[in-house]
């Protein structure tokens, strides 16, 4: 089988992803909450992004916050 190995993406990278993921919910997430959930998850973009959908599916707020995210 093929594989291939990706290098980490660093903290700017994995921050503009998540408010990229967050806004195909029509979403914006909090910085702080985005650094908590890049910490929470070590950077891991699968759960990144399910946790985004999670959070994005949770309630109505257009802004998803670290109370959101520590839930």
């Amino acid at each position: 089988p093929y594989s291939q190995e990706f290098s980490p993406l660093s903290e700017g990278q994995l921050l503009s992803f998540i408010k990229k993921e967050a806004a195909t919910y029509q979403k914006e997430i909090e910085a702080s909450a985005a650094s908590l959930l890049i910490n929470l998850s070590d950077g891991d973009l699968w759960l990144i992004t399910n946790n985004l959908n999670k959070e994005a599916h949770a309630n109505d707020n257009k802004k998803i916050s670290v109370e959101d995210i520590k839930e």
